[in-house]
């Protein structure tokens, strides 16, 4: 399934801060995680349908880590249900694994092993995620869902 919908809030590079902001929520910084989820909602609440299902991406460890914070707080503001349903399996993170030279077309949707473990329903999946760059972490799991998938996405990489 390919990626229709992309909704960002900030650009990773030409925003100010926003390469920071990242950054600190991928350490789980909490208040950072908070910040974050304010600057999601009001995009949410604008451009999601009202029958939305929150999707927290998994993390390089196979589960939502911080992506389900971000999630959950947003859910707090929204109302939109959260469900950890997508599962990977544990492996090196991507970001490392392109500072080490793979790129988008050496990387198949195995490298991620996403699995559902649940069903979305007649609610239209919102992947929750911090960073958009390549795609390709999207692309492997926008397949999963017989409903085409919203990808909800605090920054995103344009080309520099």
């Amino acid at each position: 399934m390919t990626i229709n919908t992309i909704i960002s809030v900030a650009d990773y590079y030409g925003t100010k801060g926003a390469r920071e902001l990242a950054h600190r929520v991928k350490n789980n910084d909490v208040a950072a995680i908070a910040t974050m989820a304010r600057s999601m909602t009001a995009v949410a609440i604008e451009h999601l349908p009202a029958n939305s299902v929150l999707i927290p991406m998994p993390s390089h460890t196979g589960h939502a880590t911080n992506t389900l914070l971000l999630a959950e707080q947003i859910s707090q503001i929204t109302g939109f249900p959260v469900l950890g349903i997508v599962k990977g399996k544990e492996r090196q993170p991507w970001y490392e694994m392109k500072l080490k030279g793979s790129t988008a077309k050496t990387i198949t949707n195995d490298f991620f092993g996403f699995h559902l473990f649940g069903d979305t329903g007649a609610l239209t999946p919102v992947i929750v995620d911090i960073v958009f760059d390549s795609g390709k972490t999207a692309s492997a799991i926008a397949h999963l869902f017989t409903k085409q998938a919203i990808f909800l996405i605090y920054a995103r990489v344009h080309n520099k």
